[in-house]
């Protein structure tokens, strides 16, 4: 009678498990619209800390590309091990910006990047983000093989200066985000 008891109970609670995992799937467009929206924004505009209580640093062994440019920030694997964040500021004789940028990891062999439909990403961008910040798309043009998709200031701005948001894509992955700004005088 316990062992049924016991039965009962696990089945109660994988179902449950299971309707919450399914109530609360994360797709990859949310997980680019948060990396945008939520972290690198406001770290490269305002110095706001991403990605806290995300993932852990990276480690020795994680064969992580990260730039020796970058200094004064950190750096995460997140995501199950599919990317690594890094943040920090990058100083050199003609410029100092603000840096957050995400990209594939080496450390999962079977990751192509966020899968999601690039178009939809792109519209998001245009809708909500530049809703608030005046950019202009540079480079939308989107095929089978990777592609940058850029917006920057519009073209009386100075070349290579103010926010820019850079996506590494094709029609139906985005395999690496980049933004950038100017650090405050």
């Amino acid at each position: 009678m316990k062992f049924a008891g016991f039965l009962t109970g696990a089945g109660v609670a994988a179902i449950a498990v299971w309707g919450f995992n399914s109530w609360r799937d994360i797709s990859d467009m949310d997980r680019v619209t948060a990396i945008i929206g939520d972290h690198c924004l406001p770290y490269v505009q305002f110095g706001t800390a991403p990605f806290q209580d995300m993932g852990r640093p990276v480690g020795v062994y994680d064969e992580a590309n990260l730039s020796d440019s970058v200094t004064g920030g950190g750096n995460a694997i997140i995501y199950d091990n599919r990317f690594v964040a890094q943040w920090g500021e990058s100083t050199d004789v003609n410029s100092a910006v603000r840096v957050c940028s995400v990209a594939d990891s080496y450390v999962m062999a079977n990751s192509v990047g966020f899968v999601v439909d690039t178009p939809a990403i792109a519209d998001w961008i245009e809708g909500t983000v530049l809703a608030e910040i005046d950019l202009v798309a540079t480079s939308t043009a989107l095929g089978s093989v990777p592609s940058l998709l850029i917006w920057e200031p519009p073209a009386q701005a100075e070349r290579f200066s103010g926010l820019r948001i850079i996506l590494n894509a094709t029609e139906n992955s985005v395999s690496s985000v980049l933004i950038l700004d100017d650090l405050p005088d």
